[in-house]
């Protein structure tokens, strides 16, 4: 699990938290994340390349159906992460 409330332009340097599951724990968010969910009222996007550039996977606001998901064009490819205002 990984967390923001802000875009990101690039992951570099960010972990994924302990919660006791999983295999992710303190690896890199940067090219390791395979699913997203949002808790925010504001949609937003993954991003292949940093910089929000390259092909991307939009999720939608809490209680859109489209909040929580798998990540298809940046599944373990990921690089930086945007929010609203598109």
């Amino acid at each position: 699990m990984w967390y923001t409330t802000s875009a990101e332009p690039n992951l570099d340097g960010y972990l994924f938290l302990y919660t006791g599951n999983g295999n992710g724990a303190y690896k890199p968010v940067k090219n390791n994340a395979a699913s997203f969910k949002n808790n925010m009222d504001v949609q937003g996007r993954v991003w292949y390349s940093s910089g929000y550039r390259g092909v991307y996977d939009s999720f939608g606001s809490v209680g859109s159906t489209r909040m929580v998901g798998n990540l298809v064009n940046t599944y373990n490819e990921n690089a930086s992460i945007s929010m609203g205002g598109f």
